[in-house]
């Protein structure tokens, strides 16, 4: 698991063709992105980040991406995003803290995606999932009763 974390001091907006509930892009100082993938104290590219105000404690998901015009203390989100963290257009200094975002998160966040197509993949796939546990179960339950009985 990646050791990188930061609490981000600036909050930036993105460009329009990095904008969308499609993309939520956050676009951090290329000094904070793996060119290898492999420093741990680092974030990878398209690595999914928890952001938390930790001011209100609202949080969303984004994705990491490098940004050369962000500054080391700063991080580049859509309107969305900062909707989520319950930021105001205009604000500027935040204190948002980002670091990665773990696996349950990130099933949870695709869960209540605001994009039908996002949420209705990731609950079917939960549903089908589910419906083939309970089917392995009920397969190795009469195994078991045919071995005993």
């Amino acid at each position: 698991m990646s050791k990188a974390a930061f609490t981000a001091a600036r909050v930036l907006s993105l460009d329009e063709k990095d904008s969308g509930i499609d993309k939520a892009i956050g676009r951090l100082n290329t000094s904070r992105i793996s060119a290898s993938g492999t420093d741990d104290k680092k974030f990878s590219r398209r690595q999914p980040l928890r952001l938390t105000n930790l001011n209100t404690g609202l949080s969303t998901m984004v994705f990491a991406m490098g940004g050369q015009s962000v500054t080391r203390d700063g991080i580049a989100i859509d309107y969305d995003s900062r909707h989520a963290l319950g930021l105001k257009f205009h604000d500027k200094e935040v204190s948002l803290q980002v670091r990665p975002a773990s696996k349950i998160q990130v099933v949870r966040y695709f869960l209540k995606h605001p994009d039908v197509g996002y949420r209705l993949g990731i609950q079917l796939g939960a549903l089908g999932a589910g419906l083939g546990f309970l089917s392995v179960t009920q397969m190795l339950v009469q195994a078991i009763r045919a071995m005993v009985g």
